[in-house]
């Protein structure tokens, strides 16, 4: 049958193959449940999506998806029948409804951590049994690994580190064994999570977190996943706790905030050892702690390039950046001048870039910046409402965050009331809308990469009440490929008012590259001066006119390249082609005859030339041909040049010498 979504949606896009079978039943009145998908429980894992998800007849349950609408599906009915497996009432939406699912995908397969309910008394008593389950794909069931509640701390591949629960103890899952066991050398060691979320850096293998000893010093230790590879790693705070937190991962370092004592909380960064764990910001000298901007993601990294977001006295919040050393802290561009706070919004890595979100008049500006002034600008204007996340309860465990999906960073927009999906591949051009969504609740949410598809979500609602399921959508996302040849365009012609200039763009490969022009006058665009020629004109005298041609292809990141400038001057009135008069023969004297150049008083320089290549020391407006011009041709080259005017040069018909 056909869901009742079809009722709210439309019959035709549903047998368009646009949306999936998650809707609850019809509602006479104001809806009591809603399905939801735990996006914040999902994971990727050998070319699927698992999740959690709710289609009204058999409770919330284990579901995968493969990026398309047949291979989306139920894939472990955990609680057989209606009930849900984690015990809780059908669809509801309260804040913890998932907080013991997590999904984990290791080297050696997939396992779920948490309290399930196997059976609908357990439903009923929520009576949940704790424990780590291996995902038995190939059974599509789940297999007891161990019968007790763990927190997830950090996936190191094969190794996953676990906190259990009430006793601060932590246990490491091998996928390779399927077992789980104590690390004995952190069984007195407490998890800051009072200062801290219980977050943790992972860089090549190895776990880096936040951590006290017997005597309650909280500091920064590591763990490999075995004994002899856990240890604290600095002692930053001696006699207290330093309380490192804000964990994010480089590519050879990690970095965090911590307090030593003397400067208060800062950045600090390390390598893994003690000597390479360092403090790097002292943004607020004596005067206390830097203030990180809550409720965002902090601290982000492109490779090992540090981007975080602060408020400090001197520059109000704005995005600084470093690269492993104090020397390299910097303010990456002052984006609200003065001490007033610019707001940064969603921060992402996309390739070698940033991209992040700036609210503006028209909805949010999308921004990108490599970590300099010069490469940080906005390259799409009012990206919506909809990079906002709503505080109503209904949206409370929705993922707004931005994806990335083969190298796009995939976000919401808001179109003059139509729910769009955009994607961006850090260029203008590349900046696009990808799917649009009208007659619905609200935006595209729980933005899921598959491979390179994405798996969404859209919420829509009966009538005027709240949203009453989402609906599952796909699309597929295409990496844009470098092109192979973008060469930097060449200016021909004379720079002289009434005269054409022609850019030379050379080859761009492969093949069916369109390009643009765009001719710039002092750096800056030309009105309408948009063909591959241009005619100078007086408004262009003294100024350096250039051209950027921009390459573009389907499936292709877009390429501007800008040529040399060129000085635009006045053109000479009188511009004479020379010519020669006497006897080509060697012994003989020949004669350049310039004519007449205006305006006047044109400065003239002449060169002889032999088969079209200067002869030298010949620069007189006279010759005295020589042995070595016999059977060559011999011309003359006349330069005119006048201040403020475009220098000219005209070359006479040659003579053959004999």
């Amino acid at each position: 049958r056909l869901p009742t979504c079809v009722k709210y949606v439309g019959a035709a896009a549903w047998a368009a193959g646009a949306l999936l079978g998650f809707a609850p039943a019809a509602q006479a009145a104001a809806p009591t449940y809603f399905t939801q998908v735990g996006s914040l429980r999902s994971v990727e894992h050998q070319g699927h999506r698992y999740f959690f998800a709710d289609d009204d007849q058999h409770g919330l349950e284990l579901w995968r998806t493969d990026g398309t609408k047949a291979g989306t599906g139920l894939f472990v009915d955990i609680n057989p029948g209606d009930a849900d497996s984690d015990g809780l009432s059908a669809g509801s939406l309260n804040s913890d409804q998932l907080d013991g699912h997590f999904l984990v995908s290791t080297t050696g397969g997939l396992y779920l951590l948490g309290d399930i309910c196997t059976t609908p008394a357990c439903s009923q008593s929520r009576s949940y049994v704790p424990g780590v389950y291996r995902v038995d794909i190939a059974a599509r069931k789940l297999v007891l690994v161990s019968a007790e509640g763990f927190e997830l701390v950090a996936n190191l591949g094969q190794r996953v580190l676990l906190r259990q629960d009430f006793t601060d103890k932590t246990f490491v899952l091998d996928s390779k064994t399927h077992t789980v066991t104590e690390i004995p050398a952190l069984n007195r060691l407490t998890f800051d999570v009072l200062h801290r979320d219980l977050t943790a850096a992972v860089v090549k293998g190895v776990a880096y977190f936040a951590a006290a000893d017997e005597a309650r010093d909280t500091e920064l230790w590591r763990s490999d996943g075995t004994p002899a590879g856990t240890y604290r790693v600095a002692d930053i705070r001696t006699s207290s706790s330093s309380y490192p937190g804000y964990f994010v991962a480089g590519t050879n370092r990690f970095y965090f905030v911590a307090d030593d004592g003397s400067n208060g909380n800062e950045i600090w960064t390390s390598d893994g050892t003690s000597a390479g764990t360092v403090r790097i910001t002292n943004h607020e000298v004596n005067t206390g702690s830097i203030r990180l901007i809550v409720n965002q993601p902090n601290l982000v990294t492109v490779g090992d390039r540090l981007f975080y977001y602060v408020a400090t006295a001197a520059h109000g919040a704005e995005l600084w950046t470093a690269k492993g050393t104090a020397a390299s802290v910097a303010l990456v561009k002052d984006l609200a001048p003065g001490t007033a706070n610019a707001v940064i919004k969603h921060p992402v890595k996309a390739g070698s870039k940033l991209v992040f979100f700036r609210p503006a008049p028209g909805g949010d500006d999308v921004w990108v910046t490599d970590g300099t002034g010069a490469g940080t600008r906005k390259i799409a204007s009012g990206a919506g409402k909809g990079t906002t996340p709503n505080a109503s309860q209904y949206y409370r465990q929705v993922k707004d965050e931005p994806a990335v999906v083969a190298g796009q960073v995939i976000y919401t927009r808001n179109d003059a009331g139509v729910h769009s999906l955009w994607q961006s591949g850090t260029t203008a051009s590349t900046t696009k809308r990808i799917a649009s969504h009208s007659g619905l609740s609200g935006r595209p949410t729980q933005l899921l990469p598959v491979g390179s598809r994405l798996f969404y979500t859209v919420p829509t609602r009966a009538g005027s009440f709240a949203p009453t399921h989402f609906l599952p959508r796909f699309t597929t996302i295409t990496a844009q490929k470098a092109l192979t040849k973008t060469p930097t365009p060449k200016i021909t012609g004379t720079a002289a008012v009434g005269k054409t200039l022609k850019a030379v763009a050379g080859t761009w490969a492969p093949a069916k590259v369109t390009l643009k022009y765009q001719w710039l006058r002092g750096g800056k665009a030309i009105s309408k001066a948009t063909k591959s020629t241009y005619k100078l004109v007086k408004a262009d005298v003294g100024k350096k006119i250039s051209v950027k041609v921009t390459g573009s292809k389907s499936h292709y990141t877009s390429v501007s390249k800008t040529s040399k400038a060129v000085t635009a001057r006045y053109a000479l009135t009188k511009t004479p082609t020379p010519k020669i008069t006497g006897t080509a023969t060697v012994g003989k004297k020949l004669t350049a005859v310039a004519g007449t150049w205006a305006p006047s008083k044109v400065t003239l320089k002449y060169q002889w030339l032999r088969a079209g290549k200067a002869i030298a020391g010949a620069t007189k407006s006279t010759y005295t041909l020589v042995a070595a011009d016999r059977g060559k041709k011999v011309a003359v080259k006349v330069t005119g040049s006048k201040k403020g005017y475009a220098t000219v040069a005209k070359t006479s018909a040659a003579k053959t010498v004999r």
